[in-house]
This record gives C-alpha cells, structure tokens and sequence, in this order.
C-alpha cells in the first residue's frame, strides 16, 4: 500500500523522544528523511502535533492533507493518522 507515494510496507519509522514537565507530556518525532512514516494510530484524547519545519503528509480519518512547518495541527480524539515526511 502506498501512502503519499511511499510504499507503507518497509518504510522507515521515526525516531522517538519522550519528555514530560509537571503533567504535560511531549512525544518528539525526528523523521530523518522522506518516506519516513508513523503509521496509523489514534487515541482516546485531542492532541496538537507541532511541525517545526520540513513538509508533512497527514492522513485523518481517510483525509489527505499537505502542511509545511512551522505549524500546528490538532488532531481529534479517536480519529486514525499517519504522519509521512515529504
């Protein structure tokens, strides 16, 4: 299956950073090239994700969408993403 022209079997996944301070939490992806691809999850709470540069592919729920960083996206309780580095 391909997902924004990369082929989603095989695909690098990015690499993870955990931090937290107080009660928030923050998961830091680095997507070291294009075609490295965070396969779809949801969750059971809204959350931003923050692009700080670069250009990435999201699909939610079946939409396709393009976002050039700096950007934030909020990304709904209980709706499927994948995030692909472009």
């Amino acid at each position: 299956m391909k997902v924004f022209d990369y082929e989603l079997g095989g695909a690098p996944s990015p690499e993870i950073r955990m931090n937290s301070g107080g009660n928030v939490f923050i998961r830091r992806m680095y997507f070291p090239k294009a075609g490295t691809i965070e396969r779809g999850h949801s969750h059971t709470y809204d959350h931003v994700t923050f692009l700080e540069r670069g250009k990435l592919g999201i699909i939610v729920a079946g939409r396709e969408s393009v976002h050039t960083g700096p950007k934030m996206l909020k990304i709904v309780a209980g709706e499927e993403h994948t995030l692909v580095a472009l």
